[in-house]
């Protein structure tokens, strides 16, 4: 389905005029360009929209070249993938009986960080998506009263769902990730 999505058309590295357009907008149109090579451009969001709510959401995008001929009919197919990561914690049960309250907070940059729930089998519940490149987390929980925290940096986040799981083998607050 890509209603939502926008396309654009490029020619020598400008954007058409009169684009980019809603896919509702051409969706069964023929396109009449002159002949030349473009590049379509495919995303459902930008990368301000992506992240409009607090957990953001999932941003894909894709591009592909396109030659016109005058006269001849062309089509082409523009492959989306994810441009994004999605990022999600859980525990293991021995964790939850050694740890109250835990919390991760989730830094991508000086300007947002995401405050996320640590869950046990709802990862849904408790994923958000963030650029690629580098992000730091911290947990802190309370064990006897006291707060740990672990903080761990990543610099190289991929466009994938990383699914992060917090044990611990005793009850001496070692936390393994």
């Amino acid at each position: 389905d890509l209603s939502g999505y926008n396309i654009t058309l490029v020619k020598d590295n400008k954007v058409v005029e009169g684009w980019p357009k809603e896919f509702e907008s051409i969706n069964d149109a023929d396109w009449k360009v002159p002949a030349g090579t473009y590049t379509i451009k495919v995303e459902n969001l930008t990368v301000e929209e992506t992240y409009k709510t607090d957990k953001g959401v999932v941003r894909v995008s894709g591009e592909t070249s396109v030659t016109v001929t005058a006269g001849v009919s062309t089509s082409c197919t523009v492959a989306c993938t994810p441009q994004n990561s999605k990022v999600s914690f859980m525990y293991s049960p021995e964790f939850d009986v050694v740890f109250d309250e835990p919390a991760v907070t989730v830094k991508e940059s000086d300007t947002r960080s995401v405050a996320m729930t640590v869950g046990g089998s709802h990862l849904e519940a408790n994923a958000a998506y963030f650029e690629v490149g580098s992000l730091t987390w911290t947990l802190t929980a309370e064990l006897n009263g006291q707060t740990k925290t672990y903080s761990k940096d990543f610099s190289t986040v991929k466009a994938k769902w990383s699914q992060i799981t917090f044990t611990t083998g005793s009850t001496d607050g070692q936390i393994n990730v």
